[in-house]
């Protein structure tokens, strides 16, 4: 059983090797790619970004108005209470705007796992360059 497993482990890294040679013929084409990838994540954290600047304001127009129902007096002499629309709109957009914070961590995690196996494949590669040489040698 352990055998087997082995073996199809190492039937899977040879698959890989392969690949890996296949796809990339140097250095600076792994290179390429991964700055390809990694800007595309970075295009997204761009958006999200500008969306942030967005929310961010509507937040600050939203908290404004907020304050204006605080300040204000009734005939009563309390404050008066805010529509419900506009407790509900600043709600909403803090989530949004946590949602997204959330979402840029995440990009950031990914843009570190994809460095990482950019830079785990280059090593792979060149180590398999350096077993071809030395078998051209032989």
């Amino acid at each position: 059983m352990r055998k087997k497993e082995e073996e199809k482990l190492v039937a899977e890294q040879k698959r890989k090797d392969s690949a890996l040679l296949a796809t990339y013929g140097s250095e600076r084409e792994i290179d390429i790619t991964r700055d390809r990838s990694l800007g595309q994540i970075d295009a997204r954290v761009g958006s999200a970004n500008q969306r942030i600047k967005e929310i961010d304001k509507r937040v600050e127009k939203l908290q404004n108005e907020m304050e204006f129902y605080k300040a204000g007096k009734s005939k009563k002499g309390s404050a008066r209470e805010p529509p419900i629309q506009l407790v509900n709109d600043l709600e909403r957009t803090n989530n949004e705007r946590t949602a997204l914070d959330a979402s840029m961590k995440k990009m950031e995690e990914e843009k570190t796992k994809m460095r990482e196996k950019f830079e785990k494949d280059k090593t792979r590669w060149k180590d398999l360059k350096a077993v071809q040489a030395q078998l051209r040698k032989q």
